[in-house]
């Protein structure tokens, strides 16, 4: 019994010692994976998900929606899509594309917080980086947040997006 009290003891002091950010789970960057995304319903067999972990289109644009928990209070410092852009043939937009947008809560006012793109056909990973993120802190009282992705090639493959952010 006593051995099982100094566990508990040992378990006790070791938590509070962890800043108050671990316990709840936050930590930057938040990495959002493609498994996370699920589709606008536009068009509902316009993508699959790869076994080795990405999201393909078919060949016709689709939009991809996934929410994002950040604190509030925490600032969003940038923006960083992880992605494969081997073509450039797709009529609606070339490139492989995340947004971060902010919704309100009380209105139907969505802003735009940051966008970035792959720039250009390339058979290896892309990491492009928005670092110009406007409405910056985040107010879970009054707002929503999501990604958007936007692909359409068989061969745009759409790993995940990563939010840097500080508290």
């Amino acid at each position: 019994m006593k051995r099982l009290a100094g566990i508990i003891l040992g378990v006790v002091v070791a938590l509070t010692a962890l800043p108050t950010h671990a316990l709840e789970g936050y930590s930057s960057p938040m990495v959002v994976p493609a498994a996370a995304f699920h589709n606008d319903g536009e068009d509902p067999s316009g993508f699959f998900f790869h076994p080795d972990g990405y999201l393909e289109a078919n060949g016709s644009p689709v939009s991809m929606y996934a929410a994002v928990y950040l604190p509030d209070g925490a600032t969003v410092e940038s923006v960083t899509l992880k992605a494969v852009d081997g073509s450039d043939t797709c009529s609606a937009q070339a490139s492989v594309t995340a947004v971060l947008d902010r919704a309100s809560i009380s209105s139907e006012t969505i802003h735009q917080m940051a966008l970035v793109s792959t720039t250009g056909a390339s058979s290896t990973m892309q990491s492009p980086t928005d670092s110009t993120v406007f409405y910056e802190t985040i107010s879970n009282i009054h707002y929503r947040y999501y990604l958007r992705v936007l692909l359409c090639s068989a061969s745009h493959h759409f790993y995940s997006v990563e939010i840097n952010y500080s508290e």
